[in-house]
């Protein structure tokens, strides 16, 4: 195992690693980090312990994830009228640069 500084752990938990470098049975919430040739020579329940601390970390990011995205919505009417007008906006503004594209386009073609 190679660990330059401890990864978080999302459990919570003693990692439970006795050849963890970075602390496992010291009370630090961490696992080290991996390297491919490691995971080779662990046995099939420190890396079915591994399987649930992915998923739980996964699952982590994707509840950041999630509440982040519905922080950043409009929450009120009052901002999501601002967001709409902003929309229609920048809509209209790319409407004016595709039409002067497309006359731009239309003068370069060759005659025939």
């Amino acid at each position: 195992m190679v660990c330059t500084a401890c990864s978080y752990n999302a459990t919570q938990q003693p990692c439970g690693l006795s050849n963890n470098p970075c602390g496992g049975f010291s009370g630090h919430f961490c696992a080290g980090t991996f390297a491919p040739d490691d995971l080779r020579r662990l046995d099939p329940e420190v890396l079915a312990v591994l399987k649930i601390q992915l998923r739980a970390a996964l699952e982590k990011v994707d509840e950041a994830d999630r509440a982040q995205a519905e922080q950043l919505r409009p929450q009120t009417l009052q901002e999501a009228e601002s967001l709409e007008n902003k929309l229609s906006a920048a809509l209209a503004e790319v409407k004016e640069w595709h039409a002067e594209l497309k006359a731009r386009d239309a003068g370069k073609k060759p005659s025939k």
